[in-house]
């Protein structure tokens, strides 16, 4: 589900045009072209903008990866190694939370970002 689709969900019209999800990729289709101010309820606006489709991670450093994930902020403190990236350490107290605290979705994706950004540098 892309923005306009979820635009359309809450003002419950069809104020955004949506496409077919691709059956290549098994994912939707860019169809914001431009960017356009909506108006969705009185006083309430929202603004829906071309999305993109991968994230250049060649600027981004591994040790403040952590950091953009604010669920982990809490217990990223607590680990056996004041570096700890949350992987293969043992005695991480993140990893202790995921499925608890932490999702293991959101856990899975930050593993994800790890594993490109390393792939980069080497």
């Amino acid at each position: 589900m892309g923005k306009s689709t979820i635009v359309n969900a809450l003002t419950e019209e069809g104020l955004m045009e949506t496409g077919e999800i691709s059956g290549k990729i098994k994912r939707g289709r860019h169809t914001t072209r431009h960017v356009e101010l909506l108006q969705m309820f009185k006083n309430t606006y929202i603004v829906d903008s071309p999305g993109f489709t991968s994230l250049d991670t060649a600027l981004l450093k591994d040790e403040n990866i952590a950091e953009l994930f604010r669920e982990f902020k809490p217990y990223s403190e607590g680990c056996r190694f004041r570096n700890c990236r949350h992987i293969e350490e043992p005695d991480c107290k993140l990893k202790e939370q995921v499925g608890v605290n932490i999702s293991p979705e959101r856990y899975n994706r930050y593993k994800k970002i790890m594993q490109e950004l390393k792939e980069v540098k080497f």
